[in-house]
């Protein structure tokens, strides 16, 4: 756990870093780490399950509750059978929950953000 702690830290440390590295170096991408307008319709994606008739807000708490779902039974069923569900215990959830955060936080920052906002105005359309 507190490897696991550590090496949390030391990864957003790293994305902030990159961040920061990236909006020096190329200030324009700064809008890249804007929100925008999740009232705005989603256009039409048939593969994502996106029906264009929709907001980005329903889509993606759609597609966010899907995803968790699937992601969940698939943890679920390859734990079960290695008995290793026996020894779980829940009072991590919270700390399951806050490294799963920011990990994610840590991938979009470092690989989207550092590769989109890095190669904005620097390559052709």
């Amino acid at each position: 756990l507190d490897g696991m702690a550590k090496y949390q830290l030391f990864a957003l440390t790293v994305a902030v870093l990159a961040t920061l590295t990236t909006l020096v170096l190329n200030p324009e991408s700064k809008q890249f780490l804007d929100i925008g307008q999740l009232s705005t319709i989603a256009e039409k994606e048939k593969w994502l399950g996106i029906s264009g008739k929709s907001s980005w807000t329903l889509n993606g708490l759609q597609l966010l509750f899907f995803v968790s779902i699937a992601t969940g039974i698939f943890m679920f069923l390859s734990v079960k059978y290695t008995g290793s569900l026996a020894n779980f215990q829940w009072s991590f959830i919270p700390l399951v929950l806050l490294f799963s955060l920011t990990n994610s936080m840590t991938e979009e920052l470092i690989f989207r953000f550092g590769i989109v906002g890095g190669l904005f105005n620097h390559y052709p359309n």
